[in-house]
């Protein structure tokens, strides 16, 4: 995994967010899939599907956070992860956030999360936590800023670690 120089790893926005009300927000490289390429092609299962072709591609190159109002990325980054090749030996992701779909509810829950106002649960341990995007990214955790509780889990089985 790669070490980040600055304070927040790079981040991604997911293409249905608003760049201008978001990017602000973070202390590092934040690139929006609206305006970005992969470097490389897909070799995965999911090539009709743009999340995996594009989103989840364009965050695997960049060592980046993905930040998405999509519900079902979860499943999709653990997914695309199981599909990327044998012989690529960094098949982890850097971490996603699920943000609710009203913008001013982003903006809010993003600043409480990046500035530490925000407990989160952890899967397997009671209470919560309060949790760094760094720490987002190098355990490559899914937080879910939905819930009234925000919750995170682990989306890799990485023999890597």
């Amino acid at each position: 995994m790669k070490k980040y120089r600055l304070v927040h790893p790079p981040v991604i926005l997911d293409k249905h967010l608003d760049e201008k009300a978001l990017a602000t927000l973070f202390r590092s490289a934040v690139r929006t899939a609206k305006k970005a390429s992969p470097r490389s092609p897909y070799e995965g299962l999911q090539a009709d599907d743009e999340d995996f072709f594009h989103v989840l591609q364009l965050a695997w190159e960049d060592y980046a956070l993905v930040i998405t109002g999509d519900g079902a990325f979860f499943g999709k980054a653990k997914q695309f992860q199981d599909e990327l090749p044998k012989r690529k030996k960094d098949r982890c992701l850097c971490g996603v956030i699920i943000v609710p779909k009203v913008r001013d509810e982003q903006v809010r829950l993003l600043s409480a999360l990046i500035g530490g106002d925000m407990q989160v649960r952890l899967r397997g341990r009671p209470g919560g936590e309060l949790v760094a995007l760094t720490e987002i990214a190098e355990e490559n955790l899914g937080v879910d800023l939905r819930d009234k509780v925000p919750y995170a889990i682990e989306l890799c089985r990485c023999a890597y670690d």
